[in-house]
């Protein structure tokens, strides 16, 4: 399942309702994109949600680009979302024409699983959840914010 973008968020579901917003709004004082885990950006749009918030598309006054126009995982990456006027044009995307080409059934194991790991490096799909520890880990570091 991918994130929600605004397109695809169920405004009904407290936990899409401000999902898409929080995704790639929370920026550390020197511009970079806070990431965290998607599990708690829900419970937080969940918590907006009940404690009021609504959106009201009619006072948007600023709205997300996001790289491609591709509502896949992809988009949630550092620095990805970009906030722009409601007013800019949204990016002239083609997709991809969708063929047969690849044979699936033709290809060895070891192709389909480099095959996905191309998919997963490009955010088209996601890593298994019960995928190992990974030897790429990610730097993790602490940032006060003052409410």
């Amino acid at each position: 399942m991918a994130i929600p973008t605004q397109v695809t968020a169920n405004m009904d579901d407290p936990e899409e309702h401000a999902l898409w917003v929080l995704m790639g709004a929370i920026m550390t004082p020197d511009g970079s994109a806070l990431i965290t885990a998607e599990e708690c950006l829900r419970k937080a749009s969940s918590i907006i949600t009940r404690a009021g918030y609504r959106h009201h598309p009619e006072l948007q006054e600023i709205k997300q680009i996001i790289p491609g126009g591709a509502e896949s995982v992809h988009w949630m990456g550092v620095g990805a979302v970009e906030w722009v006027d409601i007013d800019t044009p949204d990016p002239d995307v083609r997709p991809a024409p969708v063929t047969d080409a690849i044979d699936l059934d033709a290809m060895s194991g070891s192709d389909l699983i480099r095959l996905a790991e191309r998919l997963q490096e490009r955010g088209v799909i996601r890593a298994p959840e019960d995928a190992g520890p990974s030897e790429d880990l990610a730097q993790v570091r602490t940032i006060e914010v003052d409410y």
